[in-house]
């Protein structure tokens, strides 16, 4: 099963966000709005590129450990940091990739919020007819992760 498929349909900049490149497209987004702002505030008066320059943005729910996104993080960091993201939550879908955003929280510290749990897309694989035998105990590997 592909870790992009969903049955859920995705509209207008949802959409954008479940491309390969969802932190980048947040950045475009965080980007446009800083320019709509800044030409609010130009026509008000104020200065856009003092009250830009002040903006911090968290991206509060992002998948930097996704393959497609996971070997370009570093270029991702970087684009998201122009833009003013001065850090972002990594949110772990499955106990397969705890240690990769754990890994991330490391490579970037000052960046990634390491977030770990379980996304419903992936509840199967942890409980049910369909969950492999080796993720029967992924609530103690969760709880013994989240205690370090």
């Amino acid at each position: 099963r592909s870790a992009w498929a969903s049955p859920l349909p995705r509209r207008g900049f949802c959409a954008r966000l479940a491309a390969p490149s969802a932190l980048v497209a947040l950045v475009a987004f965080a980007t446009r709005r800083a320019g709509l702002a800044g030409r609010a505030m130009a026509s008000a008066g104020t200065s856009p590129r003092s009250e830009l320059a002040r903006m911090e943005l968290f991206d509060a729910h992002c998948h930097l450990q996704l393959p497609r996104l996971l070997a370009q993080a570093p270029a991702v960091v970087a684009d998201a940091r122009q833009a003013g993201i001065f850090r972002a939550a990594v949110c772990g879908c499955a106990r397969t990739d705890w240690t990769t955003v754990e890994d991330l929280a490391v490579s970037f510290p000052d960046f990634v919020a390491p977030q770990f749990g379980v996304h419903p897309w992936w509840a199967g694989e942890h409980e049910g007819p369909e969950a492999a035998p080796s993720s029967a105990r992924w609530v103690s590997e969760l709880e013994e992760r989240l205690r370090r």
